[in-house]
């Protein structure tokens, strides 16, 4: 009988659109049922409120989240019809949406799982959010840019990886180098490297964007988001913020590796010549007495100090002695196989393993 959408532009249509249409043909098919299942209580149940979340149409072909709230007043002589409210809550469920993502992934990062799960985690996130191209997560290593996660085609994969490195060789790059989004919504007509262009044209690549992934405690860039289109595409605003979320949570999850890798070499390796402690020697020779056993070969431990060294250190100042170890356990390393120990066991000891002897 009457509607205000037109007025209040909850889809964006016109008000020559309304004419001789029903509102139920813009909901989703998904939704379709419980909706006629709502609008079936409205009737059965005069003068009580029935409400139903759906998905309906907007004028730009987006799906729009659209709380409805519906009372049956047939039986009331003032109204005598069914008064529908209906309200567009899509910012608020989307923003739900990726708040829970968000949360999933974070669960993750803080039960320590493996980067490729947290960057797979990332990736579903865009899709759990409107990001409908095709994403994948590039991690610097060196001058190459390697695939962490994702469905890239392979050529683009190797093209990444290859050195080196340039602002111009890619959208990644760009990104990199200008630590800023990149988008290039038409490939056609966007300025691209002659060899991103071959690619793009061989692997059905219309548009494509990137965005940098920065480290938390420095800012610089230690990789990239990229996300592929088949056809001419424009980020929205909101897949745009689902990209920063995801890039946000893959830099929290490498400060976290980084942290724990830091924290385990720190706890077996010594600190000030960077030479396994006595606990990693410990581990090493359990392995080597187990290998001995094995295949019969002989060990050697040798134990070592610095004479005087404690001369050095009342006469020239402990900084002097430090500088003395470090020496030291350098010219233990240059002359050790790489499969053999060299372990500082405390003050001026070193303990060298050997196998195979």
């Amino acid at each position: 009988v009457f509607t205000s959408g037109a007025a209040n532009n909850l889809l964006g249509y016109d008000a020559g659109f309304w004419a001789g249409r029903e509102p139920i043909d813009l909901v989703h098919p998904d939704d379709l049922a419980r909706a006629l299942a709502g609008w079936n209580r409205a009737l059965a149940e005069p003068g009580v409120e029935v409400s139903e979340e759906v998905r309906m149409r907007s004028a730009n072909g987006a799906w729009q989240d659209i709380s409805i709230t519906g009372v049956n007043l047939l039986h009331d002589p003032e109204v005598g019809g069914i008064v529908v409210t209906s309200r567009n809550i899509t910012d608020l469920r989307r923003a739900q949406r990726l708040a829970a993502s968000q949360a999933a992934v974070l669960e993750l990062i803080a039960r320590s799982e493996p980067l490729p799960v947290v960057a797979a985690s990332c990736l579903q996130l865009l899709a759990d959010n409107g990001v409908s191209g095709r994403s994948s997560i590039y991690l610097m290593e060196g001058d190459r840019l390697e695939l962490s996660s994702g469905a890239a085609p392979v050529s683009l994969v190797e093209w990444m990886r290859e050195a080196p490195r340039s602002r111009s060789r890619s959208l990644c790059d760009e990104s990199i180098a200008t630590e800023a989004p990149v988008i290039a919504s038409d490939l056609d007509q966007a300025e691209v490297s002659d060899g991103l262009r071959y690619i793009a044209q061989n692997e059905g690549i219309r548009a494509a964007w990137s965005q940098p992934i920065l480290a938390i405690g420095s800012g610089r860039p230690v990789g990239s988001l990229s996300t592929l289109y088949g056809e001419v595409h424009e980020p929205s605003a909101h897949e745009r913020q689902a990209a920063d979320v995801s890039c946000s949570l893959m830099a929290i999850a490498l400060e976290r590796a980084e942290t724990e890798t830091r924290l385990a070499h720190q706890a077996l390796h010594d600190g000030l010549t960077g030479l396994p402690n006595r606990t990693l020697l410990l581990d090493r020779l359990d392995h080597a007495l187990a290998r001995r056993e094995r295949n019969g070969s002989d060990i050697a431990l040798l134990f070592c100090d610095i004479d005087r060294f404690k001369v050095v250190n009342d006469s020239l100042g402990h900084n002097v002695g430090d500088q003395l170890l470090v020496a030291f356990a350098q010219r233990f390393r240059s002359v050790i196989a790489p499969s053999d120990t060299v372990a500082r066991f405390g003050g001026d000891e070193f303990v060298v393993l050997i196998e195979d002897v």
